[in-house]
Parts: C-alpha cells; structure tokens; sequence
C-alpha cells in the first residue's frame, strides 16, 4: 500500500539516506550538467553539426553527435510544431542503450540526455575495451565528411538557403541509404542516388568511442557502438504531416560481447508549457505519449511562455515501430534492413516508464558523471524506479511495467491520479519507452525504428484520441512500406481519410535516374482528374504512353521500362515525361521531368 508523499518501499534509514544523497547529487550536477546546462566541456573538442528536419509540419532539431529535437542548438526546445509557429513540445531527445560487457561483467552505457556520450563518425577499426584507447576515434571525429547530411526529394542539387545538400554529396560509402544504379557494389556518387524514405532526410553517423564524454555522463567506459542514423519526414497531409520517422542501425564495432542488453526512446517533453504535462502509454501500439493536463496550456495572456499551445494542446507520441530482433521459433520472422529473418522475432516496447523531474525522489534523473549512474539509468530501462532499484507494484501485487497505462478519455485503469506512489499532477517530466533484453556480440548489428509524432483535438483529452489514431495508421504504413498512400480504407477512423490528401498536384523526379533498366514515377493529386502521362525522346517524339486514366485523389506510382509503345529498347539517352492532369473545371495541370537512360 503505497501513501502520498512517501518514499516508497524504503524500510530503512540507510535507504533513505542514499536517496537523499542522491537527489542532492542530482540536484547539484543539474546546475552544471542537467537540463538547460552548459556541456562545453565536454563537447568542445569535438563540436557537433545540426541540420532541420523541417520537410512537413515539424521543424526539428538534429545534431551530428546523435541528439535530435537538440536544445544545444536553439538554446531552447529543439522542436517546434506547427513549423513557423513559435510553439514548441520536445526540449531533447534521444536513444539509450545501457548492457553488460563481457568478460567483466561491468554495466556500460552509450546514450545521450542533456550532453551525449557519442562523437560524430564512424569506428573505422576495433575499438579495445581493454584499453579504452579513444585517440583513433577522436582523430576520426574531426574529419568534415563526419557531419549531418540532408536531402530533399525535389532538390537533386541541394538548396543552401534552407540547408539542403545535394545528392551528389550523400555519403552511400559511409551507410547512407542508396540505390546502386549501376550494381557494381560501389558507392558512385554521380551515378548512384540516395534512397529515400518519405520527402526529405537527414542523415548521421556517431560513435561512443570518446571516454571523456562517458566520464561527464554515464560514468563508465564506452562500449564501442557505431551509431547510423536516419531521420524521415514525409509532406501529406493527415498523421504523416506532424510525424518524423527515425531508423537507428547500431554496430557493435568492440572487442567484447554486450549482454542484457536494453534500448531506450529517452525525450524531455516540453509540451508548450513544461509545468502542466502528464503521461500515458498504450501497451498495443508500443506508445508512450504527453498531454497537457487540462484544455489550457500556460500562455503569455495566462503568465506562462510565449511558446505554449493555449487553448488548444496537443499530444505527442513516441512509437516504437520496430525493435532489436532477437531468436525465435521456426514460425517467427523479424524485419530486419527491410526485409524479414525467419527463426527470429522483434522485441517490442517492455516497459514505458516516466523518469526524472518529479515529486517522487524514486524517479529522479540519473546524476550526470556520478558513479551510481549506470546502475539507475539501467533499472528504469528495466521499468524499475531507478533510485531504489524496484519494480513498482500495483495494491493487487502485480509488477507495473507500463506505468499510466489506462485510458485517460475514460478515465479506467492505471492514471496519473492513482499511481503507485500517490497522485502524479500535471509538471515537467521525461518519458522512456524501453526494449530488451537483446545480446549485441562482437560485429553484431540491430535495427530500430521509431516515430515521433503530433495530434491535435478539440481539447486536451481528444488530442490523445487523436494521438491513438494516427499511432494505428502510422504503424500500419511502417508495416506496409508506407505504400498504399491511397488507399481509402486506413484504420483510425474518417477523419483521418478525409484529410489524407496530397496539398497540390506534383510529379516527382523519376528514381532512380539515371536507370537501366527501368524507373518509377510518383504523381500526387489533392482531388479527382484524368491523368496522362507520356515520354518523349530528346526530339520531342512521343515514343510512350504510360497512364491515361480518370484517378481520385491520392499518391500513385507507375514504372517505365525503357521501351516504346512496341515493347522495343530505347537507346541510351535522354528522355522527357509529361504529365498532364485535367481537373474537373476543365483546367489543365502539366509537368515534365528529364530521365536518363543508360544502357
């Protein structure tokens, strides 16, 4: 039975004392290594680089050594939603993995929160764990091909104006994703495109290998982890509009094997106002999400920040779409690199728990550089309240791993009101969604992929509906390869459909270009009209006709194969296609895109 305002679970003045002495530890390292702190000093030698992830409705913050939504950018939240808006609901974010090193059975930790353990690059050679000798890694670090990458699907020669790279500079050689124009295994950069995933990208590659930056965090050794990061933002309207998808390929790079291994979805949500928050979770869709606590964030008129949502809060989610693939039967298989393992299965989401500024001294953050760090940074990715190492335990005995994981709009089951440990109101807080146990061995590499994204209802408890929702269409496109745009039947009801329509009519550059043999073309149109679509070579003869037909609104995709009308192989050379779309009032919509054939 637990009682409000106790430390719950401590039976003796030992244990007391250590928590105590704990949260004064936090409390004084906060002022110096804690949210809104200055981490120069460990950072100054190796200085990260940031891009905005700004191509839909968010405009985010991401940084080269491996924080995203990064307030060391903006010296303030490093998200804003909706983008030009001024309104902002993430501080920091990032990504957790804490496990045990073989053979000394020692905990390790590579993660970010306020400062970060990880440098830009990669680990070209084996990091020593005996030695934990970082100068090679240091030295890679300041290489300035090492930084961020962004591309957008329209802008094949970059846009400097709004930090757009061209697709000539995608580094295919150092992980990016890539089409190998020409399959001869090598990254060509003036032949060979980036792969994209939704509109725009950005594109990382960091590393834990600095000791430094573990001595100012986590206080351990690192582990010797290569992180390749990939940020997605997609621009059609409905939940993929307020969403960035965000894959994490993680190596192992090390001389010693990782077990008990745990990741963690780490964020400080900041949602508009940060003092009036509360979290949730739903177990079904792997999500831990925040709302405001009532229909009225803090606002100027109301004495809270300028950056607060008013009347009108909205939730946001933290999905975990795919986890580490672990063993399993013969009937399982796991998504892995885009396609699926048989005999192996992916982890989803074993606890989401909600650390850090509370009125509960079992929840405080982890103390930056203090030696009790790992050890309760790793139990709350167990779902433990981290400072007193246990499972908090509902009044019928059960273990709680997904803390708030009742219906808020219904007001059943487990809710802020009746937590464990007495009332949880409305304040700053942190959200984990936590996966594992899985082994990471030498050489080993796991996959991850998540979504962050935004809903906005008609007051604070709709947003959460709202929120579950696009959590439902969200992972039905993951699991679809987010094809099937078009299609009229999504789950998370009509609204949805309604509004997932493309903003304008475009046709967009063929991929891959240049091709052998053959190449796609994606079209959006935003209502119904009659489409046709045609190549011509470089004299303006029509030699093809590929799609003459009446669609509705939607993404459509068709393929051309490098042939004529008569089914005969074009030469090599260059090639147009027109795109023409009659609307309704009998306007006509025209477009035309050159594509290079190479045979």
């Amino acid at each position: 039975m637990s009682l409000p305002g106790t430390i719950h679970g401590l039976t003796t003045l030992a244990q007391r004392a250590m928590v105590l002495a704990l949260v004064g530890a936090t409390s004084a390292l906060s002022q110096s290594l804690g949210k809104n702190a200055d981490h120069a000093a460990a950072t100054r030698r190796h200085p990260p680089e940031w891009k905005n992830l700004d191509g839909n409705s968010i405009n985010c913050t991401i940084a080269s050594d491996g924080p995203y939504a990064d307030y060391r950018k903006t010296n303030n939240a490093g998200m804003e939603w909706p983008s030009g808006s001024g309104m902002t609901p993430v501080f920091c974010a990032g990504i957790w993995f804490i496990g045990y090193h073989a053979p000394t059975g020692a905990l390790r930790t590579a993660q970010m929160d306020y400062g970060t353990e990880y440098q830009p690059g990669p680990l070209l050679t084996q990091f020593n764990t005996t030695t934990n000798d970082d100068w090679a890694a240091k030295a890679n670090s300041q290489d300035p091909r090492y930084r961020a990458y962004k591309i957008d699907r329209f802008a094949p020669d970059g846009d400097s104006r709004h930090g757009l790279d061209p697709w000539s500079e995608w580094p295919g050689d150092l992980g990016a994703p890539s089409q190998d124009v020409n399959a001869n295994g090598i990254w060509d950069p003036m032949i060979d495109l980036p792969e994209f995933t939704g509109r725009q990208m950005v594109w990382t590659v960091f590393n834990d290998a600095n000791y430094s930056l573990h001595a100012a965090l986590g206080a351990t050794a690192p582990m010797g982890i290569e992180v390749q990061c990939l940020y997605s933002a997609f621009n059609l309207r409905g939940p993929l509009d307020s969403a960035i998808v965000i894959r994490w390929r993680i190596f192992n790079r090390s001389d010693a094997d990782y077990q008990e291994v745990y990741l963690g979805l780490w964020s400080d949500v900041d949602l508009g106002d940060a003092n009036d928050d509360l979290p949730g979770c739903d177990t079904t869709l792997d999500l831990g999400f925040v709302y405001n606590g009532d229909s009225l964030d803090g606002s100027e008129l109301y004495g809270g920040p300028s950056h607060a949502y008013d009347s009108l809060p909205p939730a946001i989610g933290f999905q975990l779409l795919q986890g580490p693939k672990i063993p399993g039967t013969s009937d399982d298989s796991a998504r892995f690199y885009s396609s699926w393992r048989a005999g192996y299965k992916n982890l989803r989401a074993t606890s989401i728990i909600t650390p850090g500024k509370t009125s509960f001294l079992e929840l405080v953050d982890p103390p930056d550089g203090h030696p009790e760090y790992p050890g309760i940074a790793y139990d709350y990715l167990l779902g433990k309240a981290g400072t007193v190492h246990r499972y908090l335990l509902r009044p019928d005995g059960t273990v709680n791993l997904y803390w708030f994981s009742g219906d808020p709009v219904a007001g059943t089951g487990d809710l802020p009101e009746n937590f464990v440990l007495g009332e949880f109101r409305p304040q700053d807080l942190r959200i984990l969604v936590n996966t594992g146990p899985f082994a990471l061995a030498r050489g080993d590499t796991q996959e991850v992929v998540a979504a962050v994204f935004l809903a906005r209802g008609r007051d604070y408890l709709h947003s959460v509906t709202k929120l579950k929702e696009h959590g439902r269409y969200i992972r039905a496109m993951f699991e679809n390869d987010y094809r099937f745009l078009n299609v009229p039947s999504q789950p998370g009801g009509s609204d949805i459909r309604e509004d997932f329509v493309p903003a304008e009519f475009v046709l967009r550059q063929n991929y891959p270009n240049p091709f052998n043999p053959a190449t796609t073309l994606e079209y959006e149109l935003p209502e119904p009209a009659g489409i046709t679509i045609c190549v011509f070579d470089c004299f303006g003869r029509d030699t093809r006709t590929l799609v003459q037909a009446q669609h509705p609104s939607g993404l459509f995709s068709v393929k051309w194969d490098g042939r004529d009308r008569d089914a005969r192989q074009l030469a090599s050379g260059v090639y147009f296609a027109r795109f023409e779309a009659l609307l309704l009032d009998g306007s006509l919509r025209i477009f035309i895109r050159k594509m290079i054939l190479v045979r």
